[in-house]
């Protein structure tokens, strides 16, 4: 690829992460903007709601209406939350609580009503420019979604506003979380239903640092961001990430450090970044 092309297009995407549309050259306060990446543009999905939901476990009866399915879907939400805690117990070492399994549990793949975030974009960025398709075809764009966390607040009614009001903060922590809502089931009884928060996780996992990760949530299982945030528009803008520029994205961002081997600490981020090193198509 030509050098000066690229270029130009590194500098208009970094342009488009850092300034919004509407700020007229003005910089945000950065620590405020939440990042997602993904590699093609699709629904804001939690893994909890990709869950593949075919009958009521309770007769096996397919669903007829979506209170049915929202109502299975929160009856797994607790039976996931149950079971791993039961299961793991011995290697929760940091807690027990529903917040405290939901958090850990989501770094290791179960599904679970978070939402994933990151706060450096450059992080959401090498999560866009993830490879997913064949050989034989065009790279599918990836997509940025750039949220401002103090807008979406402005929103917030209620319980859940007097709460960050008397805290003097900007998003929930695990304590606060704990305190006000120990069941996950309490938290969707809040009076502002159709609110969005955001959840500062604590250290306890090299992951969740080198990811620099955030968190979203809504009261009730079946609740979508992407929706909340289209009815809300002032609130955030998206980044296009051109399929045919990803490979020299990658590059470049490995150049800065941004790789498998830091944002998975281990081995399996050791054995994803040799993997990527070593193939001509990244």
């Amino acid at each position: 690829m030509d050098r000066a092309v690229f270029q130009e297009y590194w500098n208009k995407i970094n342009n488009e992460l850092f300034l919004r549309p509407d700020s007229r050259g003005r910089t945000d306060f950065l620590p405020d903007i939440a990042y997602r990446g993904l590699p093609k543009d699709c629904a804001l999905l939690t893994t909890l709601q990709r869950l593949q939901l075919r009958v009521n476990r309770k007769d096996y009866t397919p669903f007829d209406t979506d209170d049915e399915r929202a109502k299975e879907l929160a009856r797994r939400e607790r039976r996931l939350i149950d079971s791993f805690r039961k299961y793991s117990r011995s290697m929760l070492q940091f807690g027990t609580t529903d917040w405290d399994v939901m958090l850990v549990a989501q770094h290791h793949r179960l599904p679970t009503r978070l939402l994933d975030w990151t706060l450096s974009p450059m992080v959401a960025m090498f999560f866009a420019t993830e490879k997913i398709g064949k050989e034989d075809e065009d790279e599918p764009d990836g997509v940025i979604w750039c949220v401002s966390r103090s807008r979406t607040n402005e929103f917030l009614a209620g319980r859940l506003a007097q709460i960050l009001k008397k805290a003097k903060t900007q998003q929930f922590d695990l304590e606060m979380l704990n305190e006000h809502f120990p069941r996950v089931e309490e938290f969707d009884e809040v009076d502002d239903p159709n609110a969005l928060i955001w959840f500062e996780p604590p250290s306890v996992d090299q992951r969740i640092v080198n990811q620099f990760a955030y968190f979203s949530m809504m009261p009730g299982v079946m609740m979508r961001t992407d929706v909340w945030l289209n009815d809300h528009n002032c609130t955030w803008w998206k980044v296009n990430v051109r399929g045919d520029m990803k490979a020299e994205i990658r590059k470049r961002l490995y150049l800065i450090n941004v790789t498998d081997r830091t944002l998975f600490p281990g081995l399996e981020g050791v054995a994803r970044w040799q993997k990527a090193y070593y193939s001509d198509s990244v």
